[in-house]
């Protein structure tokens, strides 16, 4: 597992963790919750790059 997904992991326990205790709308959890939406919008664009990256790549393609 990568360290982002480590992260991701780690916020999302957290995030749950803190809706527990103060409710789904405190503004502890709301703010874990945005946290939490900006890395996996990280990851969806490294993944996106990395996707691209190999599309583009015709040498690449002989290995699928």
């Amino acid at each position: 597992m990568t360290n982002i997904h480590q992260l991701i992991n780690e916020v999302r326990t957290e995030m749950i963790k803190l809706a527990n205790e103060y409710g789904y709308t405190s503004k502890q959890a709301l703010e874990c919750s945005q946290k939490l939406d900006k890395l996996l919008n990280l990851l969806m664009l490294q993944e996106q790059s990395k996707k691209e990256s190999t599309m583009s790549n015709p040498a690449q393609l002989e290995h699928w």
